[in-house]
């Protein structure tokens, strides 16, 4: 269609019913999404979670992948009929998404902060009191409903190609411990910035709790469970299931996590894509330990926890997630 040929009314008007099928096909989008976790399509190809999925499969940024999946998490929690009212809502612009998705933050963050769950007559009842209101108009009122939500959410800000703007708010406990920390290495640095602070700290704590910045002490020969690992690996099979201990070496762990360097290990089957995240990496023996699986290199792999889940659910026909054992093994040991 060439706009230039429409006259004023003609765009204004073509504008709307074009607007009116973005809103419905918004819509839509949301069901896509809730059909998607509910499958778990997108551990399936290989994303730790719904949102890397929305940005990395979908091609949406980070703020329009969190709105979507925010909405669609409130909407799927109310009864069919009245999330069929606020879809019919969203198609006639009465509510926004950037409304829904604030909604749903505050709903999260109020529950994990222990000051109230809502049931879904209260978010019913918000729902409704955030119709056709702006987003300024929706945070005012979340605010005087619970003041703690007023205050201002982490935030991250790229400014140039090596500087990032992080905003946070601490409490006074932490601000005072963090002015300790700068008398302390006053000394080194008598004008020491918070962000000189901060990288300093960063520096010091990975050392300690990264696998892979840990510098090991050498070992004496003859001496540590490596020898006593590999010695494991060649012992004949038999041997080996008589004393099967499911806990894994720390040279198998220390190798392991070298090998995929603290990442996981996911591979979709179809596209090869391997998922690659670092959040919550746990250790996971390829063929099952309660199967027969030993602890050896070959047979360790590093799993994010979404991944591990959904094995798991699989290995054991689960469909609804259900809570981790005590047997996970995070991927932070000291090794």
């Amino acid at each position: 269609m060439n706009l230039k040929s429409l006259n004023e009314l003609e765009l204004v008007a073509y504008t709307r019913k074009t607007v009116e099928k973005e809103r419905r096909a918004t819509s839509e989008v949301l069901r896509l999404l809730e059909e998607i976790e509910q499958r778990s399509i997108h551990l399936k190809r290989g994303y730790a979670s719904l949102h890397a999925f929305a940005v990395g499969e979908l091609r949406y940024s980070d703020a329009a992948a969190a709105r979507r999946i925010h909405s669609m998490r409130l909407l799927k929690t109310l009864p069919i009929e009245e999330k069929a009212s606020v879809e019919h809502k969203i198609n006639q612009g009465e509510v926004h998404l950037s409304n829904l998705s604030t909604l749903q933050g505050f709903f999260v963050q109020e529950r994990k902060s222990g000051r109230k769950s809502y049931s879904t007559q209260d978010k019913l009842k918000l729902l409704k009191e955030i119709e056709s209101k702006s987003y300024r108009e929706v945070q005012k009122r979340l605010a005087e409903i619970s003041p703690e939500f007023g205050i201002p959410q982490e935030k991250e800000r790229i400014l140039t190609s090596d500087r990032s703007e992080l905003k946070l708010v601490v409490d006074e406990k932490t601000l005072r411990k963090l002015k300790r920390l700068k008398e302390l290495r006053s000394h080194v640095n008598p004008a020491m910035s918070y962000a000189e602070l901060l990288d300093w700290m960063s520096d010091e704590l990975l050392k300690r709790v990264d696998p892979l910045q840990k510098v090991r002490k050498p070992k004496k020969e003859g001496i540590g469970d490596q020898e006593t690992s590999e010695a494991h690996a060649s012992t004949p099979a038999p041997e080996r299931l008589r004393a099967r201990v499911r806990a894994i070496p720390n040279s198998i762990k220390r190798r392991a996590y070298l090998r995929a360097q603290g990442r996981c290990e996911y591979r979709d089957a179809h596209s090869a894509k391997v998922c690659g995240s670092t959040h919550l990496i746990q250790y996971d023996h390829v063929f099952p330990w309660s199967k027969g699986g030993e602890a050896v290199l070959d047979n360790i792999q590093l799993l994010c926890a979404q991944h591990n889940q959904r094995k798991s659910n699989r290995l054991t026909g689960s469909v609804l997630p259900r809570r981790q054992s005590s047997t996970v093994q995070p991927a932070i040991a000291d090794f």
